[in-house]
């Protein structure tokens, strides 16, 4: 699964367990919540073959009228693919701008061919970082610029793996980190180390702490874990586990989330000094028991306000769970299948034959009388439904507190609660701005932004036909210019 959030709403996906096929939200569901069809799903439309049980990533931004989607999922062949999309914002459907082979492009060494993704986008010119898995088991990072295109982006941990679930976050450019399951009783925490003098990742444990200071350029004969312990992680058994997730809130702390052998979700968090704790985890009324042990879950964040968004499937339903930015978590939600705002038709009724009766005598009918009876009170009826009306109408229109007739409101609504007009709009850059919380940058791309790309490899030109190598000895070709739009895009930039 994948899911991350814009400034226009969040966006969430899964692979299907039986066909491959990997079925999205609706993109334009806006800022109400993302709506998932089941009945008639929206298939992504790839033109490479989908590893079946591939882990997905994405990233994407709100442009100012569209939202843009850049995917990360793995190959039949094993390499690993990057999906670039648009919006059309009439349909919700995602538009196939092109796929790459990026880990062709970046020439590196090997993928493992079950290797775990997730992703992060850093900015227009910055660009992305994906971490993934090589043949050794090794966490590994791919590095996309607008001057250098993918590259290797060198190793985060050669330690030990105990599985292929993989989670990262950032609150800047500089500010960085990677989780991963380390063995059968620790989950192991990367964090970018950027100096002057050298880049690496410092590295560390829980509940078992490394016996040592040791870094990405630690070789792996070096590690050693403490037997000392500073708790347990409930229910933890990372070869069940197909995902891990992690969120920053607001004051750049750092939560690893996972699916335990329980079925429940699980929380571990760093404190204040930079020491971790398991969160107690909250009743199945915020935290639903999911699926399956270790199940598929998605998590994005918006750093800014400390909210958080958890997807995963509980009773055969795709749930979100949501932390407000009152740090506190609300009542875990059905994602909608439709748009429940939306005003539907009525439901064409369909008619039903009468049964075939006899003819009846000619003096079966009401004699005259009763015709003139029945409408006196015909007529007598309607009168008093039309005045029953009036009157329900003239209380409505009155104010209980203050005994005064309410004003015409056009164009508004009249609240029942508030008794006042409530009138709707929405201003893309405005909810931007309050949902940015002082954290995002937010500046006019140029046309190299969005990171929009030509890569060496793109998936369309490979179909058929032999891998190319050696593509370090190529010239990077300029950035493509994405197409035109009423609106240069916005991209939203983290402060280092």
């Amino acid at each position: 699964m994948y899911a991350f959030w814009t400034s226009n709403g969040v966006q969430v996906a899964l692979q299907h367990t039986e066909t491959g096929e990997i079925h999205y939200s609706y993109c334009n569901s806006g800022a109400g919540g993302p709506i998932f069809p089941v009945d008639k799903p929206n298939v992504l439309p790839t033109q490479v073959t989908v590893r079946n049980g591939t882990a997905l990533a994405g990233v994407g931004w709100w442009g100012g009228n569209k939202v843009t989607a850049s995917l990360f999922y793995q190959s039949s062949d094993f390499a690993i693919i990057n999906g670039y999309y648009e919006c059309n914002m009439d349909t919700g459907h995602l538009v196939r701008k092109g796929e790459y082979y990026i880990s062709k492009t970046a020439d590196v060494e090997s993928v493992h061919e079950n290797t775990g993704l997730s992703a992060e986008l850093l900015g227009s010119t910055a660009g992305y970082r994906v971490f993934y898995h090589n043949a050794d088991k090794e966490v590994k990072m791919l590095s996309y610029t607008t001057d250098t295109d993918w590259s290797d982006g060198g190793t985060v941990s050669l330690d030990t793996i105990g599985g292929f679930a993989l989670a990262s976050g950032h609150t800047s450019k500089g500010n960085m980190s990677v989780a991963f399951p380390r063995d059968n009783q620790n989950f192991e925490a990367a964090q970018f180390v950027n100096t002057t003098k050298d880049k690496f990742w410092q590295l560390e444990s829980y509940p078992h702490k490394l016996n040592g200071s040791f870094t990405s350029k630690s070789p792996a004969k070096k590690f050693h874990i403490s037997s000392q312990s500073n708790g347990t992680l409930p229910a933890w058994d990372p070869t069940k586990m197909q995902s891990l997730a992690m969120s920053m809130d607001s004051s750049a702390a750092r939560s690893v989330f996972y699916i335990g052998t329980d079925k429940k979700l699980h929380q571990v968090a760093e404190s204040d000094d930079g020491s971790w704790e398991v969160v107690d985890s909250p009743s199945d009324t915020y935290w639903p028991t999911a699926d399956q042990v270790g199940g598929p879950m998605a998590l994005t964040f918006q750093q800014g306000t400390g909210e958080v968004w958890v997807f995963y499937q509980s009773n055969g339903t795709l749930m979100q769970l949501h932390q407000q930015d009152t740090m506190k978590w609300a009542t875990a939600i059905a994602v909608p299948t439709t748009n429940v705002t939306a005003t539907s038709a009525p439901p064409t009724s369909t008619p039903t034959t009468a049964p075939t009766q006899s003819p009846s005598p000619a003096n079966s009918g009401l004699g005259t009388g009763a015709k003139v009876g029945i409408a006196i009170g015909a007529v007598a009826g309607v009168l008093a439904i039309a005045l029953l009306v009036w009157c329900l109408m003239r209380r409505r229109r009155t104010n209980p507190a203050l005994g005064k007739e309410l004003p015409n409101t056009p164009g508004g609504h009249i609240s029942e609660l508030a008794h006042t007009p409530v009138t709707h709009s929405h201003t893309p850059m405005a909810d931007a701005k309050r949902a940015s919380g002082g954290y995002y940058k937010m500046y006019p791309a140029s046309p190299e932004a969005a990171p929009a790309y030509t890569s060496r490899v793109e998936a369309d030109d490979q179909l058929g036909h032999p891998p190319v190598t050696n593509w370090g000895m190529q010239a990077t070709p300029a950035p493509r210019a994405p197409a035109a739009s009423n609106a240069p895009p916005l991209i939203y930039e983290l402060p280092n």
